[in-house]
């Protein structure tokens, strides 16, 4: 059984990605070479050239990421970080409800759907506590179900 043929955009080839993790980044922030909103930014912008041909995001809330990822900055520029994953950006799952974005469940019955309840499992719980801010819904499957691959 063969694999399909991947799309690449511009230099990007998902067979062969060269990623950057936070882990590599954030000895950055703690250096003073580069801030929590320098990473943010690469990451939209890689979103940005991506996501026509990716489809991973319902929507995107860079105001609020772009606020988180100021705060961090500042707290890195003081030695002053939360936790080892302080201004890391995150993306939440389509299925999980959030107070200030849209819970599709991944079809289109529930689009635009927004419950205004704020749930969140115990990995998410732990996220908040080091200065959660969410910066955006990824797209999944009808339901959560399967993959979406």
């Amino acid at each position: 059984m063969s694999t399909p043929s991947a799309t690449v955009v511009g230099d990007y080839d998902p067979n062969q990605p060269r990623t950057r993790t936070f882990f590599d980044a954030r000895q950055s922030f703690l250096d003073g070479t580069s801030t929590p909103r320098d990473y943010l930014e690469e990451c939209l912008s890689t979103i940005d050239k991506l996501e026509p041909v990716v489809q991973a995001w319902v929507c995107l809330n860079t105001e609020n990421a772009r606020l988180a990822a100021d705060e961090s900055t500042q707290r890195y520029s003081q030695g002053n970080s939360l936790s080892p994953i302080d201004g890391m950006p995150i993306g939440i799952k389509d299925v999980l409800q959030t107070h200030d974005m849209p819970t599709t469940l991944g079809s289109p019955i529930f689009a635009g759907r927004n419950t205004g309840i704020f749930r969140f499992g115990q990995c998410l719980k732990a996220r908040r506590r080091s200065d959660y801010r969410q910066d955006g819904n990824h797209r999944i499957r009808p339901h959560g179900a399967g993959s979406n691959h």
